[in-house]
Protein backbone atom coordinates (compact mmCIF):
# COMPACT_ATOMS: atom_id res chain seq x y z
CA UNK A 1 0.00 0.00 0.00
CA UNK A 2 1.67 3.54 -1.10
CA UNK A 3 1.45 6.48 1.25
CA UNK A 4 -1.42 8.07 -0.84
CA UNK A 5 -3.33 4.71 -0.70
CA UNK A 6 -3.27 4.91 2.90
CA UNK A 7 -4.58 8.82 2.68
CA UNK A 8 -7.42 7.94 0.68
CA UNK A 9 -8.71 5.10 3.03
CA UNK A 10 -8.41 7.55 6.04
CA UNK A 11 -10.04 10.29 3.96
CA UNK A 12 -12.90 7.39 3.58
CA UNK A 13 -12.89 7.33 7.01
CA UNK A 14 -13.48 11.09 7.81
CA UNK A 15 -10.21 12.28 8.65
CA UNK A 16 -9.13 15.63 8.16
CA UNK A 17 -5.22 15.07 8.89
CA UNK A 18 -5.96 12.59 5.26
CA UNK A 19 -7.45 15.28 3.55
CA UNK A 20 -5.44 18.15 4.29
CA UNK A 21 -2.69 15.72 3.17
CA UNK A 22 -4.39 15.41 -0.10
CA UNK A 23 -5.16 18.90 -0.75
CA UNK A 24 -1.17 19.95 -0.12
CA UNK A 25 -0.56 16.36 -2.26
CA UNK A 26 -2.96 18.00 -5.43
CA UNK A 27 -3.69 21.58 -4.83
CA UNK A 28 -1.35 23.26 -6.72
CA UNK A 29 -1.37 20.91 -9.73
CA UNK A 30 -5.12 21.69 -9.89
CA UNK A 31 -4.61 25.32 -9.81
CA UNK A 32 -2.04 25.23 -12.55
CA UNK A 33 -4.25 22.90 -14.89
CA UNK A 34 -6.96 24.87 -14.19
CA UNK A 35 -5.22 28.28 -14.85
CA UNK A 36 -4.22 27.15 -18.24
CA UNK A 37 -8.10 26.98 -19.28
CA UNK A 38 -9.79 29.91 -16.97
CA UNK A 39 -7.10 32.34 -17.35
CA UNK A 40 -8.19 34.17 -13.51
CA UNK A 41 -6.74 33.20 -10.81
CA UNK A 42 -9.61 34.18 -8.30
CA UNK A 43 -11.42 31.67 -10.54
CA UNK A 44 -9.30 28.93 -10.75
CA UNK A 45 -8.72 29.32 -7.30
CA UNK A 46 -12.34 28.79 -6.26
CA UNK A 47 -12.75 25.93 -8.50
CA UNK A 48 -9.79 24.14 -6.81
CA UNK A 49 -11.58 24.85 -3.66
CA UNK A 50 -14.94 23.77 -5.00
CA UNK A 51 -13.13 20.47 -5.98
CA UNK A 52 -12.19 19.41 -2.64
CA UNK A 53 -15.05 20.47 -1.39
CA UNK A 54 -16.86 17.48 -3.57
CA UNK A 55 -14.05 15.48 -2.33
CA UNK A 56 -15.13 15.82 1.07
CA UNK A 57 -18.60 15.80 0.77
CA UNK A 58 -18.19 12.58 -1.37
CA UNK A 59 -15.58 10.66 0.58
CA UNK A 60 -17.12 7.64 1.65
CA UNK A 61 -18.13 6.84 -2.36
CA UNK A 62 -14.56 6.74 -3.20
CA UNK A 63 -13.50 3.59 -4.51
CA UNK A 64 -10.32 2.00 -2.77
CA UNK A 65 -7.72 3.65 -6.03
CA UNK A 66 -4.06 3.78 -5.51
CA UNK A 67 -4.49 7.68 -6.44
CA UNK A 68 -6.60 10.34 -6.61
CA UNK A 69 -5.13 11.74 -9.78
CA UNK A 70 -7.85 11.02 -11.87
CA UNK A 71 -10.70 11.45 -10.01
CA UNK A 72 -9.74 15.00 -8.98
CA UNK A 73 -8.71 16.23 -12.55
CA UNK A 74 -12.17 15.26 -13.97
CA UNK A 75 -14.21 16.53 -11.52
CA UNK A 76 -11.66 19.96 -11.82
CA UNK A 77 -12.22 19.74 -15.97
CA UNK A 78 -16.26 19.47 -14.96
CA UNK A 79 -16.28 22.31 -12.71
CA UNK A 80 -14.32 24.54 -15.60
CA UNK A 81 -16.69 23.20 -18.25
CA UNK A 82 -19.34 24.21 -16.11
CA UNK A 83 -17.89 27.42 -15.34
CA UNK A 84 -17.29 27.90 -19.13
CA UNK A 85 -21.27 27.11 -19.32
CA UNK A 86 -22.32 29.92 -17.15
CA UNK A 87 -20.50 32.55 -18.43
CA UNK A 88 -21.95 32.22 -21.89
CA UNK A 89 -25.22 32.07 -20.63
CA UNK A 90 -24.57 35.17 -18.32
CA UNK A 91 -26.18 38.40 -19.65
CA UNK A 92 -23.33 40.14 -19.79
CA UNK A 93 -21.73 38.11 -21.96
CA UNK A 94 -25.10 38.52 -24.31
CA UNK A 95 -24.78 41.99 -24.54
CA UNK A 96 -21.29 41.59 -25.57
CA UNK A 97 -22.48 39.18 -28.08
CA UNK A 98 -25.13 41.71 -29.48
CA UNK A 99 -22.93 44.86 -29.15
CA UNK A 100 -20.31 42.60 -31.21
CA UNK A 101 -23.17 42.10 -33.86
CA UNK A 102 -23.85 45.51 -34.06
CA UNK A 103 -20.34 46.58 -34.41
CA UNK A 104 -19.95 44.06 -37.37
CA UNK A 105 -22.46 45.28 -39.16
CA UNK A 106 -22.22 48.72 -38.78
CA UNK A 107 -18.54 49.25 -40.35
CA UNK A 108 -19.12 50.60 -44.03
CA UNK A 109 -18.13 48.84 -47.01
CA UNK A 110 -15.08 49.56 -48.79
CA UNK A 111 -15.87 48.62 -52.40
Amino acid sequence: MTDETLLIAELREGSKYAFKKLYDLYAARLYAFGLRYSQSREATQELVEDTFVWLWNNKEGIREVDSLRPILFVRMKHFLLNSYRSKLRSPQFKTYLDCQEMIGTDTPDKS
